[in-house]
């Protein structure tokens, strides 16, 4: 999934469904804030089919302890349960997709119950793209938020909601419900703040590791660009535009005065760096043109409105660590290299003076 597609859907089931046919093998993660047994049954294969699958429901006098043991028992889902302060309900509609680097999510109006998902006039938007790219980052930083405020719909949260269930009957009043509740101790947690998955972070890593090892090099101008973004981004994941392109011309100076070819020959074509008076001006351009958009299309580099700054993926920012870094920077000297069939040395030393 290289681009982002948005579509928006008023058959929920009918969506869910085509997802699963045509994007097997997905992980699931649900957020409902209500749930009802005919609603799971009509996932129900699709739930259990997913090799992992979690929900994370809402606790109201609404929904019964039957759905949450459909979920749990018959279709093999990891059951949170979210508990709210009186007057308060858990109410966001989330469904996530996850397979390796890609990712669909479904959010909008659709509740996990038949009327949510088939009966009602619901509305929701339908997106597919990288994993690690927004909003996916986002949603599954929520999705684990919601879950570490939750409680996970084990043997002994179940007796408790069964006594509360037993003791109220349905159609207690909310604030009643929530009494009981915290009398067995299921109490709203405080709320955390956004952290991204650890899995999130990987996938980002991974993709760019992929991306350092096997992209087609014409020039050196992806390997050297990632180079900056190891040396050059602060801790906000942000590196200037203005400050690549001079590292950009630094570089290729120095092989200039040493003597050797700016770039290598690429078929009839000619690079902008063979010019020596190729200026700060048209490196920046050269940048946003040729390399920015290959970092932008595997959703790991994008830029600040104004144009000024490169922006590293947030998710891949979290996974750069020293090491990380340098296994990296050690990949991209290594094929910077291969590419102008020179000693690694050289490359190093080059790399050194002009990026950092």
């Amino acid at each position: 999934m290289p681009d982002t597609t948005i579509s928006a859907v008023d058959k929920s089931l009918e969506v869910l469904l085509q997802a699963e046919k045509e994007l097997p093998g997905y992980a699931l993660d649900f957020c409902s804030g209500y749930v009802s047994t005919d609603g799971v049954l009509l996932l129900k294969r699709m739930l259990k089919a997913a090799p992992k699958a979690r929900a994370i429901v809402g606790l109201n006098p609404t929904n019964r302890i039957s759905a949450f043991q459909m979920l749990r028992d018959d279709c093999g889902v990891e059951v949170y349960v979210y508990v709210t302060s009186a007057y308060t309900l858990f109410h966001p509609k989330i469904y996530f997709g996850t397979l390796n680097v890609q990712a669909w999510a479904m959010i909008g109006s659709s509740n996990l119950t038949k009327s949510g998902l088939s009966l009602n006039v619901e509305h929701n938007l339908f997106i597919t793209r990288q994993r690690h790219t927004e909003p996916f980052v986002s949603i599954e930083a929520q999705i684990a938020a919601f879950r570490n405020q939750a409680y996970l719909f084990d043997s002994d949260t179940e007796k408790k909601l069964e006594k509360v269930e037993l003791e109220l009957g349905r159609n207690a009043p909310d604030a009643e419900y929530k009494k009981r509740l915290y009398a067995y101790g299921i109490k709203p947690k405080a709320k955390l703040e956004f952290a991204i998955p650890a899995e999130a972070q990987q996938v980002a890593l991974e993709a760019l590791f992929e991306f350092t090892e096997n992209t087609k090099l014409e020039y050196a101008y992806q390997m050297l660009l990632l180079l900056v973004m190891l040396s050059r981004s602060d801790e906000h994941g942000q590196f200037l535009l203005e400050e690549a392109a001079y590292c950009f011309s630094e570089f290729y100076r120095l092989r200039r005065e040493a003597g050797l070819p700016a770039e290598k020959s690429y078929r009839s074509k000619r690079a902008v760096v063979d010019n020596p008076n190729t200026s700060l001006s048209q490196m920046r351009q050269m940048l946003k043109v040729s390399p920015f958009p290959r970092f932008e299309r595997q959703g790991l580099l994008d830029m600040s409105e104004d144009e000024r700054y490169f922006v590293v993926n947030p998710a891949l920012l979290e996974a750069l660590t020293p090491q990380v870094k340098e296994s990296l920077r050690k990949k991209a000297v290594e094929r910077l290299a291969e590419h102008f069939g020179e000693d690694e040395r050289i490359v190093e030393v080059m790399v050194g003076e002009a990026v950092g």
